[in-house]
């Protein structure tokens, strides 16, 4: 069995043939440079669930529209840890928080 490389929404089957399964397994796509938009998206999801937080982790590192779109989203206080946090944050490259 091949190593999943975390591209195949399957598992192959037993007696399944390994390139059955390669043709029918998902193929990756390529990735998209992170966009305004995809902080536009987290920001509806969260609300639309109801979610104190919202976390994009991306490769790339954030570009300044980004950033004040996900400043726009606002802080939530955590009442209990006496702490405010954002409600989007976004880590990217470089890892720094």
């Amino acid at each position: 069995m091949p190593p999943f490389t975390g591209t195949s929404e399957r598992t192959r089957l037993r007696d399944e043939p390994v390139a059955e399964y390669e043709a029918k397994a998902k193929k990756p796509q390529k990735a998209k440079k992170p966009q305004t938009d995809d902080i536009a998206q987290l920001r509806g999801g969260t609300s639309r669930v109801n979610a104190a937080l919202g976390v994009l982790i991306t490769l790339e590192a954030a570009s300044r529209p980004m950033v004040s779109e996900a400043k726009a989203a606002g802080q939530h206080r955590h009442e209990t840890m006496g702490r405010t946090y954002d409600s989007i944050s976004i880590h990217g490259w470089p890892w720094v928080a």
